[in-house]
């Protein structure tokens, strides 16, 4: 270092030109190197992840973009700071109910008019098995979407979904010769 001595007063600007940022695709462990501008607002894109949905990028607690990826302020960090995409899981409800008489659902050995579970990636987007089971003096006749089986688990399920047992009366004739 050179020693300066100044005549009259000086001012000394520091001009940043770029700080080096990294962040983790959360997709398979890799690191993504972007420079990035002091005061500049700037798009960091998105990932993707089966299963998820992205809610922006974060250092630390503190959210640093949106949704798609656009900087919620101008850039004010003078160091290299590692981000973290923030994703949450993407959940369809699948719900099973009895019309109004006649049976109930059976699941596990528990049984009731209504059952509702969550799905998601987690669980290949399956539901339990369930069986739809007739009080005594009814029959089961169908699910609302048509399936004749009592026994069931829904696959592949990428919406909310209410399925219902269908019961009916059976009445036992009982006829005298005479």
């Amino acid at each position: 270092m050179i020693p300066y001595t100044a005549a009259n007063s000086v001012t000394f600007v520091a001009k940043w030109e770029g700080i080096d940022c990294q962040y983790r695709t959360n997709n398979d462990g890799s690191v993504q190197e972007y420079t990035v501008k002091y005061g500049e607002k700037v798009n960091i894109l998105p990932v993707t992840k089966d299963g998820y949905i992205f809610k922006g990028w974060y250092y630390g607690d503190e959210q640093i973009t949106n949704e798609q990826g656009v900087c919620l302020e101008p850039w004010h960090y003078s160091e290299q700071i590692e981000l973290t995409p923030k994703m949450d899981l993407i959940t369809y409800d699948i719900c099973y109910e009895v019309n109004s008489y006649g049976g109930k659902i059976v699941h596990e050995g528990i049984s009731n008019r209504f059952f509702s579970f969550e799905v998601s990636v987690q669980d290949d987007y399956c539901a339990p098995i369930i069986t739809a089971e007739p009080d005594n003096g009814y029959r089961f006749v169908q699910w609302s979407d048509g399936s004749t089986d009592p026994q069931r688990q829904d696959t592949n399920i990428h919406e909310d979904i209410t399925i219902t047992a269908e019961f009916v009366r059976v009445y036992n004739l009982t006829f005298t010769a005479g």
